[in-house]
């Protein structure tokens, strides 16, 4: 086991996915301009998700420890303040240091995602969101936020409009990869209280129906496919190549798997 806490925390946060198919690998498969950044993403990312998502805790208790969270990293990240012994705030110093080593002095992507996991500690128990579209709809917004935190690392060479034809083909990948997600986590989302999917595609236990499970997964191939797109549109550098590579491989895993652990048959993407 590696002795970098930030490596041992993401590892733990993969440890229910099968194996080949682990975000952490992806990371430090990449070179080490970008492995220390993504790496330090994610794991502050998924900090505030443990605590937003945290089911031992009332929502009380979780806003309170959200609210504590983000005044530390105010003061760590972007005040400069010097790092207590907490976990968290070692993680904040690491990523104000790659920042700092990247040339990125902006922190204001963060708060819409930091927004956007505060706001469900006051969702209602079971929510379900009314219809496909707005949940297609939720899920875009989140992860193009996500999307936009890690840009500057992954695309620091990139200006104008290669630039966002960039940032538009990780937005799809990202939305390929969370479709599958969702039907990844379905008992975990459970025992938290969380239902995502419309309750006219629900069965009664919350999780989806096989039929929407199926769409799920084609719309996660579609995405993929428009990422692919937009790939073929410009050459980018083997660092950025070798991400984009790693994460799309871990979606065609995850939708076997996926589809084989909810009975679903093979689902095939939908032609063009």
């Amino acid at each position: 086991m590696s002795a970098d806490p930030l490596v041992a925390y993401a590892r733990s946060r993969d440890a229910g996915y099968p194996p080949s198919t682990q975000y952490a690998d992806v990371i430090l498969a990449c070179s080490q301009e970008l492995r220390e950044p993504l790496l330090a993403v994610y794991a502050v990312l998924h900090m505030a998700d443990d605590i937003a998502d945290d089911p031992a805790a009332t929502p009380a208790e979780r806003r309170e420890r959200f609210d504590g969270f983000l005044a530390a990293f105010r003061r760590v990240v972007v005040d400069g303040a010097a790092a207590s012994s907490d976990p968290c705030e070692a993680a904040f110093e690491r990523l104000a240091r790659a920042h700092a080593r990247h040339a990125v002095a902006s922190f204001a992507a963060y708060e819409p995602v930091f927004a956007a996991l505060r706001a469900m500690i006051d969702w209602p128990p079971h929510p379900h969101f009314p219809d496909a579209f707005a949940l297609a709809v939720y899920i875009r917004e989140k992860f193009s936020a996500i999307v936009e935190v890690f840009a500057p690392f992954v695309l620091a060479a990139f200006a104008g409009h290669a630039y966002e034809l960039l940032v538009d083909e990780f937005v799809h990948l990202m939305l390929a990869m969370h479709a599958v997600n969702m039907l990844m986590d379905l008992e975990e989302d459970a025992r938290a209280g969380q239902y995502w999917f419309p309750v006219p595609h629900c069965v009664a236990s919350g999780a989806p129906t096989a039929a929407f499970a199926r769409e799920l997964i084609r719309d996660g191939h579609h995405h993929l496919a428009c990422a692919r797109h937009l790939r073929s549109a410009f050459v980018v550098g083997e660092p950025v190549a070798a991400l984009f590579t790693g994460l799309a491989g871990i979606f065609e895993k995850l939708s076997v798997e996926v589809a084989a652990r909810l009975s679903l048959g093979p689902v095939t993407p939908v032609p063009g």
